[in-house]
């Protein structure tokens, strides 16, 4: 459990909750519902964490997220403290033989955790649906020419969800993959290559970005309806 309570009124559940098809060994996941505006500079403090900037929603934002993880770490057997933030990449900070994701979104917060014996790297990213309107607009800077082609037989509110979809599953491959490389790319060098709508798809990367993660390879990615978005998960086996 995290190190100090936590107040009443800023995180009204905190639950180990395992949403997707497929279980991964040794993998812990935990979400949170959070009211962002009842969040206070002094949550951080009392959990020893150092406020960044004066926003009051992400200073909430960073803290559930920072909770969820220490609760996955300790449903792990691990020491249950609040993961610190890298000062150069602003990355968490996972214990030794450790590795994991946090994600946040309008009052959700979610947190997976996993040893480094079986997982060499860990993406979760969690996305409110995209309304229809916004969708149109940012088609082409998400999607490739591949998967537009997906959405032409869609109606407008099923290809805003399949958008949504697609956004949140190339986060968290550059999630489970930035830390790993440190190399920084975008939407257009990742494309799904499969899909199912029973809660998995396949990645396939479009660029070289190391000696060990380069073009063509593919990473699984596990995906499920959650709240009012979408849950996806990209998992690197060691």
């Amino acid at each position: 459990m995290p190190s100090s309570p936590i107040r009443p009124g800023f995180i009204q559940t905190l639950a180990c909750n395992w949403p997707f098809t497929v279980s991964l060994p040794g993998c812990q996941l935990v979400t949170a519902c959070f009211d962002p505006a009842a969040s206070r500079e002094q949550d951080l403090l009392d959990h020893g964490l150092q406020p960044s900037g004066s926003n009051r929603k992400r200073q909430g934002e960073f803290l559930a997220g920072r909770l969820c993880a220490a609760q996955a770490l300790g449903q792990n057997g691990q020491c249950a403290s609040l993961p610190t933030r890298d000062s150069d990449t602003g990355l968490p900070v996972w214990p030794d033989g450790w590795c994991g994701s946090i994600t946040h979104s309008h009052g959700l917060a979610a947190a997976i955790a996993g040893p480094t014996t079986q997982w060499s790297g860990l993406g979760l990213d969690i996305e409110r649906l995209i309304s229809p309107k916004r969708a149109l607009r940012l088609c082409d800077a998400i999607l490739t020419p591949d998967e537009q082609h997906w959405l032409h037989d869609l109606s407008e509110d099923e290809a805003a969800r399949r958008l949504t979809l697609i956004f949140s599953a190339k986060e968290s491959l550059y999630k489970a993959i930035n830390p790993l490389t440190r190399t920084y790319f975008g939407f257009q060098d990742a494309r799904i290559t499969e899909y199912a709508q029973d809660g998995w798809l396949t990645l396939q990367l479009l660029r070289d970005l190391s000696d060990t993660y380069h073009s063509g390879m593919e990473f699984p990615c596990l995906w499920t309806p959650y709240g009012h978005g979408m849950l996806t998960l990209v998992y690197l086996s060691a």
